[in-house]
């Protein structure tokens, strides 16, 4: 029977509140599946670090770069490719993210240099960093909530194995093949995916307000220095110069971070605020990144509130 929950009492997506509890189970499993190739992907390399430093003499810090500039592209874009794909369609989102990644991981098989490896690896970064939030978004938009901690426990736990499902599947195709062949499995995974993803519905926050691209800007680039810095300083040493400016931003402004709501209408992504001795509320710095959705001329942000 199908089920006909709607959103006014279950909380789930209008688009998707007709599907079948079968019609769940499968956008469970394709959701949690590419969010499997996600977290693989971050260490499948791993084990395969030897034989590329040897055909294609790439440096230690490259061979660290091949690896973790996937991980720095996907940290830095996850929050803004989030809402992208919460405002303009969940599906869409997936799709997109697993094209790029098809690309990216195909690119491999024919490139050579240490240095397109890893631009190749960035850029799969992209694609990845479309892919993870849009998968959450979906089973929480799909599920009502008696069943939605069961769906989203499935799909972390699917998430959490990634790693191990990376390490196995890298192993035995290095037992059998060369380092190319984790590229070719990469490129096949992202292109069954695709057709799998085809097949599920998409939905959107049609509520949702105006992207905050200011703001998503700030974000990243402070993701991007912080992890910047965390992947310099095994090479470089803890106390390096550049390890240390690079974590001062992040780790001065963390403290003063506060999400806020305004009034008027008006979301705050965040505020910078310190605290004031002549007021508990505290003072505002510097102006919030915010996104109007009515006249916010005469409106204030509640900072520090």
């Amino acid at each position: 029977m199908v089920d006909t929950l709607t959103r006014s009492d279950q909380d789930i997506d209008a688009n998707l509140a007709t599907l079948s509890k079968l019609g769940r189970v499968w956008l469970l499993t394709v959701a949690a599946l590419d969010v499997l190739l996600v977290i693989s992907s971050m260490v499948a390399l791993n084990a395969a670090l030897p034989d590329m430093a040897v055909q294609t003499a790439a440096t230690q810090t490259q061979l660290t770069w091949i690896v973790d500039g996937y991980t720095l592209v996907l940290a830095c874009l996850l929050l803004p490719a989030g809402a992208v794909g919460d405002r303009y369609g969940r599906r869409g989102a997936l799709l997109v993210g697993l094209a790029i990644f098809w690309v990216a991981s195909i690119a491999p098989v024919f490139l050579d240099s240490p240095v397109q490896i890893i631009l190749a690896r960035a850029v799969a970064g992209v694609g990845a960093a479309f892919i993870m939030p849009a998968t959450l978004s979906l089973l929480t938009a799909a599920f009502p909530k008696s069943e939605r901690n069961k769906a989203v426990g499935i799909w972390a736990g699917v998430a959490s194995s990634g790693a191990v499902v990376g390490f196995m599947g890298t192993g035995v195709l290095l037992h059998h093949f060369s380092w190319q062949s984790i590229f070719y499995a990469f490129a096949a995974s992202a292109l069954l995916l695709f057709l799998a993803t085809c097949t599920i519905r998409s939905s959107c926050d049609e509520t949702a307000t105006a992207l905050d691209w200011v703001g998503a800007a700030l974000i990243g680039a402070a993701v991007a220095v912080f992890v910047f810095g965390v992947v310099e300083a095994p090479v470089r040493g803890w106390t390096h110069p550049v390890v240390w400016v690079a974590w001062q931003p992040v780790s001065r402004s963390l403290p003063r971070l506060r999400w806020s709501n305004c009034g008027a209408g008006t979301r705050c992504w965040m505020s910078v605020c310190s605290a004031d001795p002549t007021s508990p509320r505290g003072r505002s710095e510097s102006p919030s990144f915010s996104s109007p959705t009515s006249d916010s001329s005469s409106s204030s942000c509640n900072t520090c509130s």
